[in-house]
């Protein structure tokens, strides 16, 4: 860069670029582009991945899979900082460079050697850190999910609005990067350059200050190049990550009705009744939403019926897989309530107390004991707290243990005193045996006073028993885990 003599710098660069080596360093960022852009394929997901805890999250980078994404992405960092050092010349050209090592005190004994150029050194294990930083980064931060665009916009403007950001991101991210490296080097730097200048009979040159010292860290031009060399690999690689997330979130439109018979598995019905990948999948979905609308035309062409018979096929199946999408999503829904409602109660009895709370009824407990039934009004109370409070009602009594301490349990809502359920075991002359203690609720508001109308009725005395073992808190092991 010389900006004293511009013109003159401009020709120099346009005559660099058909040198034979910078034609080659061209190349060969193009096969790592391709590379990156192979595993931007294969590691893509519509679902982002939670990581319930940090053990969790450990497993998931220890996985055999992700293995193999860090070692690649650390070999591709590796060639993207060859080709840069290669391109910037000057100091960081060759792995090796001549040196002069004097065996005694005298100038005259000096001899020519060959010495090992820490610098070009620095910039390929500085690749090799980025390229593992940044596969780490992408499966912490789900880089590898596609959201899906809910306003849809052209391709262009969406790569030139996102451009800003993620040039600003990768000079941030690219100057802590160096930053982490050059403490890491500092430690550790001294092993890579002991073993290659061990097997390939290099020496060190004792002109230069090593680079794992305060001196050899605090070289501006070593910092600048390495700055611009992390640059360079992040924002080549966040380019052709963005523009596969443009180009493979772009809405498509599917026909509802073949021309040719070649076509039927590209319709949209069949798409959505098969099994393809799940990109594909929210693709179908995406063009169903934007068909229901926007298009009128395409509306009438899904509730027009066949010829001849007259039979709606094409909503049928539209309809079907909507409607088992809903279900399955319903379900999993259901269990997530119950591990949520699961998650922070009071430890479950073991098998023995049950046994003795069920073989020992005590009609003097059972006065005081009054069931409550819910009162909340049946139009203000979702279906999925529906499903989980019907198993209160109607399962047996070893059941009833499993729903000690849930905030979905009924029995601990404030009810007025003369109102008994019809399938309430105190309903009848004959109360049920199978008769045990409800634990106290985790939490309380000032909701449950208002649903009972009854601000002043006592509440029923709980009896729980407090041991030592359940009172102990969780390690800190644990807590750091979680």
């Amino acid at each position: 860069i010389n900006l004293f003599h511009p013109i003159q710098w401009i020709t120099n660069s346009f005559n660099d670029l058909y040198t034979s080596y910078v034609i080659f360093c061209i190349l060969l960022l193009s096969v790592v582009i391709l590379v990156i852009n192979v595993f931007n394929v294969q590691f893509h997901a519509v679902v982002p991945s939670i990581h319930c805890s940090r053990l969790a999250l450990i497993s998931k980078i220890i996985h055999p899979r992700q293995v193999i994404h860090s070692i690649a992405h650390a070999v591709m960092g590796m060639l993207v900082a060859w080709c840069a050092a290669v391109m910037t010349k000057g100091k960081f050209l060759f792995l090796s460079m001549p040196c002069t090592a004097t065996t005694t005190e005298s100038a005259a004994d000096a001899t020519l050697h060959t010495c090992l150029n820490e610098y070009h050194l620095f910039l390929l294990l500085l690749g090799a850190f980025m390229g593992y930083s940044y596969s780490l980064r992408y499966l912490v931060n789900n880089l590898n999910y596609l959201p899906f665009p809910a306003i849809q916009q052209y391709k262009y403007l969406r790569f030139r609005r996102s451009l800003p950001l993620l040039a600003k991101h990768s000079c941030v991210e690219s100057l802590y990067m160096v930053r982490n490296f050059c403490a890491a080097y500092y430690f550790f730097g001294y092993i890579p350059r002991t073993w290659i200048m061990t097997t390939m009979n290099f020496r060190a040159d004792s002109n230069l200050p090593p680079l794992d010292t305060v001196a050899g860290l605090l070289d501006l031009s070593l910092l600048y190049h390495s700055w611009l060399c992390g640059l360079f690999l992040l924002m080549t690689w966040y380019i052709a990550w963005l523009l596969f997330r443009i180009f493979s979130t772009e809405a498509h439109h599917f026909p509802l009705q073949p021309t040719f018979a070649e076509e039927a598995d590209q319709c949209l019905p069949k798409i959505l009744n098969s099994n393809p990948p799940p990109l594909l999948k929210f693709l179908a979905l995406q063009d169903l939403m934007f068909l229901s609308q926007y298009s009128s035309v395409r509306r009438q062409e899904v509730f027009s019926l066949s010829q001849p018979g007259g039979h709606p096929y094409n909503w049928t199946a539209i309809c079907g897989e909507c409607l088992n999408l809903l279900s399955d999503l319903t379900q999993k829904l259901i269990i997530q309530q119950e591990i949520a409602a699961a998650n922070g109660r009071l430890k479950q009895p073991s098998a023995g107390d049950l046994t003795q709370s069920f073989s020992s009824p005590a009609p003097e407990e059972s006065s005081f004991q009054t069931p409550r039934t819910s009162i909340f009004p049946r139009a203000h109370m979702h279906s999925l707290v529906k499903s989980s409070l019907l198993p209160l009602k109607t399962s047996p009594a070893p059941d009833l243990g499993s729903n000690l301490g849930s905030p979905f349990n009924t029995s601990l809502l404030g009810h007025k005193p003369g109102l008994l359920e019809l399938n309430s075991p105190w309903h009848g002359s004959v109360q049920s045996p199978h008769i045990m203690r409800r634990g106290p609720k985790l939490w309380t508001s000032s909701s449950d006073l208002q649903l009972t109308g009854y601000p002043d009725e006592p509440h029923p005395v709980m009896v729980v028993a407090k041991d030592a073992k359940e009172a102990a808190e969780p390690g800190s092991f644990y807590m750091w885990l979680q």
